[in-house]
């Protein structure tokens, strides 16, 4: 690569030599540029044949001459540089219009992603407010069961306080019994002594006149006995006319608790079928809801899969536009740097056409590579469409079915009025027109 640059460059500057000097030596020139005789008359006889300049030979020296062209030389290569011109120009025009035409498409695709993003921002403020009364919809579900929940512990709790209630009075109840049973046990053992006291008395009587002391003792005896007696049978008669009224009280207040209970249940199961039917009917318009969600979700899930991606293809969509600024602008230099290739009047080319052939094929590269952008995003962009239609269609399938029921309807209507003017009714053998 080294080498091909200082050949360029010796080239050029022999070229330069012999042109500012019309006619050198090949020593004189190897001498003013540094360079070896044979490396001077090699690059001489190239430009021989390439026609800029001639090579003299004479006896003793070897002279380089500018080449001045002939008038049909000099239009020859005119001719050769137009048309090469043209082949390189047309090439660039088509790469222009290729551009043109692919950014038509980029164009168009942006206005509809602009549009686009509009219809989106309505189609979910709506769908936030929806959601909003889903959420509402939601939390009173939960409170409703939140509140039948708090209802059925409170109804759980009284019914433990009454079984507690009623275990307590039942253990008040069985003690009394208890000390009932004592002292009915006792008065029957008092009453058991007196009996054999009794006894005892008449056979003293018949068998021990003498003992008249003892028996004044047996009779106060017999007295505290009596008065004993008296007094547990009252405790008896007392006991039992408290055990009475302990089991009325009893009865009363278990019957005043189920009576409590029992409308404390109807009154919640008033409210709990009341809240239920509330809540189915507002369960129905949540599913309602949530199927009109569903379908709006779809039908717009192809733009929400583009809003995932916005960042990303508003990026896309900037970088292609300053694409194409600059492939449009490089165009343009291409096409000006053509436009003002010519030759001179001694035939000279005023066009580097390995210059101009490595600028088209870079401005060829960038254009394909513009393409392939365009044409991943104007895919995209068809997709997005598609499904736009499609949900167009869907959303014409209720407004078609409408207008076909009403059809039908006006069909039906009109074939019941016919038949009604065109009835025949027999009346006295006779047809009649009604």
């Amino acid at each position: 690569m080294a080498d091909k640059n200082v050949i360029e460059t010796g080239v050029d500057r022999l070229v330069r030599l012999v042109r500012e000097r019309s006619r050198i030596a090949v020593d004189d020139a190897a001498r003013v540029l540094g360079f070896d005789q044979n490396i001077i008359m090699e690059w001489a006889l190239f430009l021989e044949e390439e026609g800029i300049l001639n090579v003299e030979y004479k006896l003793t020296k070897t002279f380089l001459v500018s080449r001045i062209l002939t008038k049909k030389e000099i239009s020859q290569k005119v001719k050769d540089v137009e048309s090469k011109k043209e082949v390189v120009l047309r090439k660039a025009s088509m790469l222009k219009s290729l551009i043109e035409r692919e950014t038509s498409g980029f164009e168009k695709l942006s206005k509809e992603f602009i549009a686009m993003q509009q219809e989106v921002s309505k189609e979910a403020g709506v769908l936030e407010k929806d959601l909003q009364m889903y959420e509402h919809l939601k939390q009173q579900k939960e409170d409703l069961d939140s509140k039948i929940r708090k209802s059925r512990e409170e109804m759980t709790a009284a019914v433990e306080g009454i079984g507690f209630a009623i275990a307590k009075d039942q253990a008040e109840y069985l003690k009394v019994l208890h000390q009932l049973q004592i002292e009915e046990a006792s008065l029957k053992k008092i009453v058991e002594n007196s009996t054999q006291v009794v006894f005892t008395e008449q056979a003293l009587k018949k068998q021990m006149g003498s003992l008249r002391g003892s028996l004044r003792r047996l009779e106060e005896h017999l007295r505290t006995e009596d008065a004993d007696m008296r007094v547990t049978q009252e405790r008896v008669y007392e006991s039992k006319k408290h055990l009475q009224a302990l089991k009325t009280d009893i009865i009363r207040r278990q019957k005043q608790a189920l009576k409590g209970l029992e409308e404390r249940s109807k009154r919640l199961v008033r409210e709990v079928d009341g809240a239920a039917k509330s809540m189915l009917a507002k369960l129905a318009g949540i599913r309602q809801d949530e199927a009109r969600f569903e379908g709006k979700l779809k039908k717009h899930a192809r733009v929400y899969d583009l809003l995932k991606e916005k960042g990303r293809l508003e990026k896309t969509f900037e970088d292609i536009k300053v694409d194409n600024e600059v492939l449009n602008k490089e165009v343009d230099e291409l096409i000006k740097k053509i436009h003002i290739a010519k030759v001179s009047s001694l035939g000279k080319v005023e066009f580097d056409e390995a210059v101009i052939k490595r600028e088209t094929d870079k401005v060829s590269e960038h254009v394909e590579s513009f393409q392939e952008r365009l044409k991943n995003l104007m895919h995209f962009g068809s997709f997005f469409l598609m499904g736009k239609k499609t949900g167009q269609k869907e959303a014409a399938k209720p407004k078609q079915a409408k207008i076909q029921t009403k059809m039908k309807s006006g069909k039906k209507a009109s074939k019941r009025k016919h038949n009604k003017n065109i009835t025949i009714r027999k009346h006295n053998n006779k047809k009649v027109s009604v």
